[in-house]
């Protein structure tokens, strides 16, 4: 387990709506930890998140390292479905006949194929997290500048992520023209 910190650097937020962007970046990325099936300490508001006028920051302890592994189950044709059918079925799963699992529903005796999933390491997933949180953001108003098609209060300076002590490698495009993008 390791602590994950973000902080977002702009120009000045204006006061209204420092408060509610600061609870909504802790529920965006609580929500989306969840999504992945990672564990973490929800920490008292007041301890988890900080804001002023020019930065929003969240800091989450005890974030699984890696998500759990799990068993993946697809459902195939019916037991005496003609033979071409789980012929189909094995081919789109890579498996073999041997592999599959006949089990009862509701609906009658299906074949299953099941797999293990290896769990992902939270380093790798953090970065796609934050960018589409911050692509997403709620803000009230926004604005974007030049050739930019991305959206925050104010313009967007710097982005620092530590993720167990460590800075976390990502990028956050700003579409348009130049290609432009802010490096994490």
């Amino acid at each position: 387990m390791a602590d994950l910190f973000i902080e977002l650097v702009s120009e000045d937020i204006p006061a209204r709506m420092q408060l509610k962007a600061c609870a909504d970046l802790q529920r965006l990325v609580y929500a989306a930890l969840d999504d992945l099936g990672l564990g973490y300490a929800k920490a008292d508001a007041d301890n988890a998140r900080l804001v002023s006028s020019r930065h929003l920051a969240l800091y989450v302890s005890d974030v699984d390292d890696q998500q759990a592994d799990r068993i993946v189950e697809k459902r195939g044709p019916r037991v005496d479905a003609p033979e071409q059918a789980i012929n189909g079925f094995l081919a789109s799963t890579g498996i073999t006949r041997e592999q599959l699992v006949e089990e009862d529903t509701p609906k009658g005796r299906f074949l299953f194929a099941r797999s293990e999933s290896k769990g992902a390491q939270t380093h790798d997933l953090l970065a796609p997290i934050i960018t589409d949180i911050l692509n997403n953001f709620p803000w009230p108003k926004s604005q974007r500048w030049s050739t930019s098609r991305f959206r925050w209060v104010r313009p967007l300076h710097r982005i620092n992520v530590l993720f167990g002590g460590k800075m976390l490698d990502g990028a956050l495009a700003l579409g348009g023209d130049d290609d432009a993008r802010i490096v994490f």
